[in-house]
């Protein structure tokens, strides 16, 4: 099929803001369709833009001009065939904004009008609201609009008004991507105190333009789950004990370096540590009284999840022998341990055992209480 032009193309026209002005084209065959475009936006038929189709004669009219109508038109046939023209609009603003400007997070925003008399005074506005005076200019002609180190709120239509006539551009405020921090090194952990655990480490290299912090986190061996145990703002030395931890246990640690622009990755501490939590009572051991022949219940409920001892009489009870007797043929006795409950039961106690002692023994907790019976 061979290739389809305009008979007739496009012609640049002039025409004076708040007037009209005609755009016209011929194509071969009054059965084509059309459309139209200004620069990269389609035109959709409407009170400011009329499209009319009479015979071979495509026509465009611009009703109601004003300065940000000037530019580059187009009639497109199937194909892509196009024919191009450009609309100049006559008034008081001679340079106008343009349609859009991209400035990136930080950087300046500048724009400048230039106006057909010297000396006149214009307005700039965001959405409908004043600019601050301190940002604008005027020399001559030209009218200067300077918005220092932009950030989002900054995005909007600026205006630019002269009596009637107004031009307007789209500021579009774009985000300026940063990598993130790099990771800590040279990572190690120490185990020679008791019930606590020293993690040694250095800043990133190279170091993080922005203020960053560090954040450890621990996971109980066994587990999948990272927690937060805490951020550092400085690099060096930490000492984490056992009251960091909610649960007695072996625990790994890692750490990562944090800033604005997001997180490094996560470099973990070789090896890993046993901590034991120090214990508060939170419901302690009460006397216990029972008929002959009855279980003895004692019970204590501690803060954390923690291993404890059990006494009777001063002796320890095993805590591999969760049942048994003190001695052949005396007391039995059973223990259990739930969550943050332990609880020591004696068995059938007799009249012989009124009086006994018993005790419970964890690090931060001592408590005892007496049997007796009726």
């Amino acid at each position: 099929e061979p290739r389809l032009r305009f008979t007739r193309p496009l012609q640049d026209v002039e025409g004076r803001e708040h007037g009209i002005v005609v755009l016209e084209c011929k194509v071969p065959n009054s059965r084509i369709p059309t459309a139209w475009f200004r620069e990269d936006q389609r035109l959709l038929p409407c009170r400011k833009y009329e499209q009319i189709e009479e015979g071979t004669v495509r026509r465009l009219i611009i009703h109601r001009l004003k300065a940000d109508d000037d530019g580059v038109y187009l009639c497109e046939m199937r194909g892509r065939v196009r024919t191009v023209a450009n609309v100049t609009v006559k008034g008081p603003i001679l340079k106008r904004l343009p349609r859009k400007l991209d400035v990136f997070e930080g950087e300046n925003a500048v724009l400048l009008v230039e106006t057909r008399e010297a000396g006149v005074e214009g307005r700039w506005s965001r959405d409908g609201e004043d600019l601050p005076a301190t940002c604008q200019s005027s020399s001559g002609h030209m009218h200067a609009l300077v918005l220092p180190g932009v950030t989002r709120e900054d995005a909007g239509e600026v205006t630019f008004s002269l009596g009637n006539s107004r031009t307007t551009t789209l500021l579009r405020v774009k985000c300026v991507k940063h990598n993130p921090p790099g990771p800590p090194v040279l990572a190690e952990m120490f185990k020679g105190h008791k019930n606590t655990v020293l993690l040694t480490w250095k800043p990133p290299e190279p170091a993080p333009e922005t203020p960053f912090i560090y954040r450890l986190e621990r996971q109980e061996v066994g587990s999948e789950d990272w927690i937060q145990c805490f951020s550092i703002e400085k690099a060096g030395a930490v000492e984490v004990p056992g009251d960091c931890v909610p649960s007695e246990g072996d625990y790994r640690f890692r750490v990562c370096t944090v800033s604005e622009h997001g997180r490094s990755s996560h470099v973990v501490f070789h090896g890993s540590a046993h901590l034991v939590p120090t214990a508060r009572l939170v419901a302690g051991l009460d006397d216990v009284q029972v008929y002959d022949g009855e279980d003895a219940v004692f019970s204590l409920d501690l803060s954390t999840i923690i291993q404890g001892t059990w006494f009777l009489n001063g002796e320890e009870l095993k805590s591999n022998e969760p049942e048994g007797q003190v001695e052949p043929g005396a007391l039995r006795y059973r223990m259990e341990h739930k969550g943050l409950q332990h609880r020591l039961i004696l068995q059938a106690v007799r009249h012989q055992d009124s009086g006994a002692l018993v005790g419970f023994s964890c690090p931060g907790v001592q408590d005892s209480a007496a049997l007796t019976i009726q």
